[in-house]
């Protein structure tokens, strides 16, 4: 995909602002450091005056006058603690068009193309050479545009980011904010002297892989990765939570969906990644600490809240112990996340040293280790400046392996999507992660059609149903699920030999997929294309 910039120009605040330096809390020093970039797509609505970039302009200047530190800059105090100089020198807004269309982005997993629909960070500078936000408008073929952004970790969290998107919206469309920012970050400030009541595992050293195992996510030299969106239905949410009490006294009163989904997405994860039994696995689990603090944090606040649960375990013992009881591991770490806790969180940060070697990054999250965003809740697709909600809004990019996000629907169909970033020989094993029925049969998976399958079934999802298949089911008809459903809780179906693919239509039949026969199975991955125009096999497409 080719992106033309158009124009870019740094957009200031529309009348004078405070020129102030504004302290960080803890938890803004401690998050990961680099700008988070996200991507929203409209439709066209056929007005003439549709994503007006200078009505954009003026009324993100406009917004910059409550939100004046989105347009400041990094800096250091007179200690080196790190911090937000409030100097009004604007946002970057980029007008950008390309010759793609929207259908061409597929499923908008966060890939390449994507990364053309944000600002580019020049970081060669000193910290105070980059703005802290950066926007991007892309104008599509045929209709319809993108808005990237770019915003710098330390200044906001994602709930801080859709604050700001929302309320610049309602500019746009001539509305008031509905909350005035709180910039004032002292309320998260810890006592002097710090004095932590409790131990916090979620800031000990994340467990390393185990060197006595021979998987192939430990050998030596780059690993090319690759970012999936899987889709989990309402139906397919609703048999995951039924499982959780089928072998243990879970209820509804002491679970929650995100609880649920994250049980069982670390148990799947260390399956996928060949864990052994013996290794010590951590999950994180982060949490927002506005509704949970005494007294609560205002609701305009502007800044990081985000506070980190961790609980450890080994994977065998997590693979082998009833659902329900990983499930309760989930719920004790999450309800541990009082106000007493999160205070002491704050004052062990204080007391270590060098808050440097607190900073979450890769190294936090890669194997065996998992950190699992729950952004169900959030508002996501608020965002309406006057030409209809987003038709999608996600991540554009997702850095670290071991990273899961989990974002909703924007038709608000009760389904979910799951943003993960993962070695691609662990995509692999990924396919133990899909439970398929193809005309009332089960699923077989090699090692050769397991990537094309995976690949398909992204293109797929969706498209069609069995009773009026889509233009792909035509020759291959099957129902994907993860082993978000299935998988891991001890069903006989889960080994990859009791699957069984077909994908070649033989007088009516199926030609099942097997090692003996590869010119029936899905053996590589062409492009998206010819998934379109219905690929069954590596040479050969039907028109």
């Amino acid at each position: 995909m080719k992106t033309t910039i158009n124009g870019s120009t740094m957009v200031r605040p529309a009348r004078d602002t405070p020129n102030r330096r504004l302290w960080n809390s803890n938890l803004d020093l401690v998050i990961s450091r680099y700008h988070v970039t996200s991507v929203c797509f409209y439709k066209s609505d056929a007005s003439s005056n549709f994503f007006d970039t200078q009505l954009l302009k003026e009324s993100l200047s406009n917004i910059l006058v409550p939100f004046y530190p989105m347009a400041g800059r990094l800096g250091y105090d007179e200690n080196g603690r790190l911090e937000i100089v409030c100097n009004a020198e604007g946002v970057s807004f980029i007008e950008a068009e390309t010759a793609t269309t929207i259908d061409d982005l597929g499923d908008f997993a966060p890939r390449s193309k994507l990364g053309q629909l944000v600002p580019t960070v020049d970081y060669s500078g000193d910290i105070s050479s980059f703005p802290l936000v950066l926007l991007q408008v892309t104008s599509f073929k045929h209709g319809g545009v993108c808005l990237g952004a770019a915003f710098q970790h330390t200044l906001v969290d994602a709930r801080s980011v859709i604050y700001f998107m929302k309320s610049w919206s309602n500019i746009t469309r001539g509305l008031p904010i509905n909350v005035t920012p709180f910039i004032d970050r002292t309320l998260l400030r810890a006592r002097v002297p710090p004095a932590p009541a409790f131990h916090h595992v979620e800031y000990d050293p994340s467990p390393p892989l185990n060197t006595s195992i021979s998987t192939p996510n430990c050998q030596a030299g780059p690993k090319p990765s690759s970012t999936s969106i899987f889709k989990i239905t309402a139906d397919q949410l609703k048999t995951l939570e039924s499982k959780a009490t089928m072998n243990g006294n879970t209820t509804r009163a002491n679970r929650t969906t995100y609880h649920v989904l994250t049980a069982h997405l670390w148990r799947c994860v260390c399956k996928a990644r060949g864990l052994s039994d013996d290794q010590v696995t951590k999950l994180y689990i982060p949490i927002d600490g506005r509704s949970k603090l005494h007294p609560p944090i205002p609701p305009g606040y502007l800044g990081n809240v985000i506070f980190i649960a961790a609980t450890t375990a080994l994977s065998g013992v997590l693979q082998s112990e009833p659902f329900a009881d990983t499930i309760q591991r989930i719920n004790r770490t999450v309800k541990r996340m009082d106000d007493k806790y999160m205070r002491s969180a704050l004052e062990y940060i204080e007391s270590v040293p060098d808050m440097e070697t607190l900073v979450r990054g890769a190294h936090t999250f890669q194997s065996p280790n998992l950190n699992i965003n729950g952004w169900m809740r959030l508002p996501v697709y608020a965002a309406d400046f006057g030409w209809g909600r987003p038709m999608h809004v996600g991540l554009a990019n997702v850095i670290d392996e071991g990273q899961i996000y989990i974002i909703p629907s924007p038709v608000d169909d009760g389904s979910l999507s799951l943003v993960r970033l993962s070695f691609q020989e662990d995509l692999v094993k990924t396919g133990n992660l899909l439970v398929s029925i193809i005309t009332g049969r089960s699923l077989e998976i090699n090692h050769l059609s397991v990537w094309r399958l995976l690949l398909f079934t992204a293109f797929t999802l969706g498209m069609g149903t069995p009773k009026k298949p889509g233009v792909l089911h035509s020759f291959v008809l099957f129902r994907a699920l993860l082993s978000l459903l299935e998988i891991c809780q001890g069903s006989p179906r889960a080994s990859p030999l009791n699957y069984q693919a077909f994908n070649k239509d033989h007088n009516g039949s199926r030609i099942p997929c097997s090692p003996q026969k590869p010119e029936n199975c899905l053996t590589s991955a062409p492009p998206a294309e010819k998934y379109r125009r219905g690929c069954n096999k590596i040479n050969g497409c039907r028109s």
